[in-house]
């Protein structure tokens, strides 16, 4: 079935902390335009566009960067995504990263256009984040974890999708 698009937004580049080039008189400030969709496309995309913008020549950034990579292509096929132990505390910190840059970043902006919808998806991938990347720590920490080599999640609904009653 074809994607509805629920929430399109134009964030200035300043948003994101780029540079903005110098631009002449009569040029308009250059922006990025994100469209989410209703299913975790919206997510992914997060996911990819933080992972591609965080430039670093630190290996486990690196690393992390590649973690939000794989589980974005993941869960934009299936809603889910498979962690290996010994990725879950690097995997945790991307998602810490991500919640933060959304709320550093875009979220200001996102208030400022006054976009509910945009908000809405905005604010279920900042607590889906928080939210994965607790879990990912608490999976390693206890005991009743132990014995396990890799955890599955599944990501809870996304804004504005059908409710079961």
């Amino acid at each position: 079935p074809p994607k509805q698009f629920v929430g399109v937004w134009t964030i200035p580049r300043r948003a994101y902390g780029l540079k903005r080039r110098k631009s002449k008189p009569d040029q308009r400030p250059r922006t990025i335009r994100i469209v989410m969709s209703s299913d975790y496309g919206f997510y992914a995309g997060i996911l990819r566009f933080v992972a591609k913008k965080t430039e670093s020549d630190d290996r486990e950034i690196k690393v992390m960067m590649g973690h939000l990579s794989g589980i974005a292509t993941a869960i934009e096929h299936s809603g889910r995504f498979v962690v290996e132990r010994a990725n879950c505390e690097s995997a945790a910190r991307a998602f810490a990263g991500v919640a933060k840059f959304l709320q550093e970043r875009i979220l200001p902006e996102a208030l400022a256009a006054g976009n509910e919808g945009a908000l809405n998806q905005l604010k279920w991938a900042i607590e889906t984040s928080l939210a994965l990347g607790s879990e990912l720590v608490k999976r390693i920490a206890l005991e009743e974890y132990e014995g396990q080599d890799k955890f599955t999640f599944d990501l809870p609904m996304p804004p504005g999708s059908p409710t079961v009653h």
